[in-house]
């Protein structure tokens, strides 16, 4: 063989050699995001759970607190008799007039 065939097969073998590297980082790459994608998916939809599974707590919690203070304000019709209050029969109630209402002391 002569040199100029000598280079000729080292340079296609060299050409094959960056061929198959090129094709393996392509490849790589591609993996690479296929991975990255997924993985964003997975943490949008995680994030999308968590964030209905606090929507229901506080909901729930709202029903509580809800629940408390209707105990805690709660007076119930024996509760009320138990203590000496009785129901009115004759009411009146009594209209804001703005000659008798309290004005406000200015310096």
């Amino acid at each position: 063989m002569n040199k100029n065939t000598k280079k000729n097969v080292l340079n296609i073998f060299q050409a094959r050699k960056l061929n198959i590297l090129f094709i393996g980082v392509i490849v790589m790459m591609l993996f690479t995001y296929i991975y990255s994608y997924q993985v964003s998916v997975t943490f949008a939809s995680s994030i999308e759970s968590f964030e209905d599974k606090i929507s229901n707590m506080e909901s729930e919690i709202s029903e509580l607190e809800v629940q408390l203070v209707e105990n805690k304000r709660g007076v119930s019709k024996s509760i009320a008799t138990e203590k000496g209050f009785v129901a009115l029969e004759d009411v009146v109630f009594i209209k804001r007039n703005s000659e008798t209402a309290l004005n406000a002391i200015s310096n």
